[in-house]
């Protein structure tokens, strides 16, 4: 492959990597996980996998993979995982916990992920938070209508 090729497909993975690391997709990925709480256990599995890859995307960079391991905040939530992991140890049945831990395994991305979409500022979480508390209220809003269309049964 020649230099001309390399710098072409490198241009290609940074404009993918920008449009993955866009504030919009980050809303979608949160809406996405918000979703699937109520409704349908795939989409939280399609968000969390959309954060791993963003994570992978972001940590295969050069110096990123540094830049991860010097935040002390990401390494604190993903360090939560340690203590399931360790807890593998002591597991009488470990084909059980070895299924728990492939089903866990891409929430440990969740916090890399973020960080891979910089700091996030107050309008940015704020609207995060709106996206799930208008999914949570629209959730609610059809439990209650149903629930009193059927309340007679």
């Amino acid at each position: 492959m020649n230099t001309n090729e390399r710098s072409s497909l490198k241009g290609i993975a940074l404009s993918i990597y920008s449009i993955l690391t866009h504030e919009y997709f980050f809303y979608a990925i949160v809406a996405a996980i918000s979703i699937g709480v109520y409704y349908a256990r795939a989409a939280v599995s399609i968000g969390t996998g959309a954060m791993a890859c963003i994570a992978l995307f972001t940590v295969v960079q050069r110096g990123q993979f540094q830049r991860l391991l010097n935040s002390k905040h990401i390494i604190a939530l993903m360090s939560v995982f340690l203590v399931f992991l360790l807890s593998g140890i002591n597991s009488a049945n470990t084909q059980e916990w070895l299924s728990r831990l492939g089903d866990n395994l891409p929430f440990l991305a969740v916090p890399a992920g973020v960080w891979a979409f910089g700091v996030l500022g107050r309008k940015q979480i704020a609207i995060s938070i709106g996206i799930f508390l208008v999914i949570t209220s629209l959730s609610s809003v059809f439990v209650i209508g149903d629930y009193l269309l059927h309340a007679e049964e």
